[in-house]
């Protein structure tokens, strides 16, 4: 009896593992990283989403954290303009617990581009933005530390997407974009 109930456990337990790993799998495989390249990325217009109440409230200015990010940028090889298809936004995301003496904010650096497509439903040519590269983090600390530690943060985004630029670049043999 004992020896039938393990046989019926182990072979219940080794179907279930193979159905979920046959299940991962086929996800992998269909959940694929989009095609998005920034190797020819040559320009950037770096702005800011709007900021919540409770980010002004944990001492947080999107005019700090902008140039901040345009230096950043251009240090790593990429031009800033202010006219250009391409956009670095980051949005800060704020909520202050009074309470407990503690700001939180979800931190994220995207690079968008504008394309034009065919609507077929609507039968003409629109505009719209398509997400290259994105990254985020929630950062946790005191008000008082907050806006050091959202600056540390968006400068390892920063950097996240410069290597990533860097790496496609590399990949696909682009000479650099000579520093302004």
């Amino acid at each position: 009896m004992r020896f039938n109930l393990w046989f019926t456990w182990s072979v219940c337990a080794s179907v279930l593992l193979t159905c979920w790993a046959s299940a991962a799998a086929a996800q992998s495989r269909e959940s694929k990283a989009p095609n998005a390249n920034l190797s020819q990325v040559t320009a950037v217009r770096v702005t800011a989403s709007q900021i919540t109440p409770d980010g002004i409230s944990c001492g947080l200015s999107l005019k700090d954290v902008t140039p901040k990010i345009e230096h950043d940028v251009r240090t790593g090889g990429v031009r800033v303009r202010a006219e250009t298809e391409v956009l670095v936004t980051v949005s800060l995301l704020t909520t202050h617990d009074k309470v407990r003496g503690i700001c939180a904010t979800a931190a994220m650096l995207g690079v968008y581009e504008l394309v034009s497509y065919f609507d077929a439903k609507e039968g003409w040519t629109r505009s719209g933005y398509v997400v290259l590269w994105q990254r985020g983090n929630q950062v946790l600390s005191t008000p008082a530390d907050h806006p050091d530690t959202i600056d540390r943060r968006i400068a390892l985004l920063t950097g996240k997407f410069l290597d990533s630029w860097r790496s496609d670049r590399e990949q696909t043999k682009i000479i650099p974009v000579p520093k302004n």
